[in-house]
């Protein structure tokens, strides 16, 4: 006979709020299945739920102990795991501290200056610190004023300084916009080829060749990446919604 072990199971969701983008015409969201059947929950089954903070009200009637893990003045814990990162991020690149160095130093003054003025930016974000230290880190954001006037000052500034990277006309973004509509209006990951069918489906202007789509699709690969099972995700859910 098989018994469940005498011990406490930790189920964890993390972002629930991304279910709610594509609610079912029927039956229940994760959020209402939780509501109705978490009373039920024997006491060695736990949950672990994460949500966007401008996005808890769907969590209204669930009742959990909340945590907010971007208001950085009130735990201390949040501020000093924020500053290891940062710490990390710059001890272990050269490239990343020769572009946040003035006149090719890095004094401590320097240092909490840019990590402080990093942390409140970021909201509690590791996101976002990660992807702009990894502008920093290739040479594409140079630090060499104490105004840090260049650092994007949020999430969708880091995403708009890679698609004007990446794609610096019109023209080359209008070239791979029809690719990123079909992944956006998707509810499911899809492969390159069933990308392609979709296109073309749709296409009134003649018919895209697959090599032509396949180097459209390799300029969007930072942005749409290939999943174990050969289909496409958004590298975040956060640059779908943006």
């Amino acid at each position: 006979e098989r018994k469940i072990p005498d011990e406490d199971f930790i189920i964890l969701i993390d972002g629930l709020n991304e279910a709610e983008f594509h609610k079912p015409d029927y039956g229940d969201t994760i959020v209402s299945f939780l509501s109705k059947m978490i009373s039920k929950f024997p006491s060695w089954l736990k949950l672990v739920v994460t949500v966007r903070t401008s996005l808890q009200e769907i969590i209204k009637l669930l009742p959990f102990h909340r945590i907010f893990l971007d208001r950085l003045e009130e735990n201390e814990a949040i501020d000093q795991d924020l500053q290891a990162y940062i710490l990390h991020r710059i001890h272990s690149s050269s490239e990343i501290q020769n572009n946040i160095s003035l006149n090719g130093k890095m004094d401590n003054t320097t240092f909490g200056k840019l990590s402080s003025h990093l942390k409140t930016l970021s909201q509690g974000s590791y996101l976002y610190l990660k992807l702009t230290f990894d502008l920093i880190e290739k040479g594409y954001l140079v630090l060499k004023s104490s105004s840090y006037k260049v650092v994007p000052v949020s999430l969708s500034e880091v995403y708009l300084l890679q698609c004007n990277m990446k794609f610096p006309t019109q023209s080359s973004f209008d070239r791979v916009m029809p690719l990123l509509n079909v992944a956006v209006a998707s509810l499911h990951p899809l492969t390159d080829e069933h990308i392609f069918q979709a296109i073309n489906a749709g296409n009134i202007e003649g018919t895209l060749e697959w090599d032509d789509f396949q180097q459209r699709m390799e300029n969007l690969s930072m942005f749409l990446i290939k999943r174990r099972d050969m289909t496409r995700m958004f590298v975040h859910p956060s640059f779908r919604e943006w």
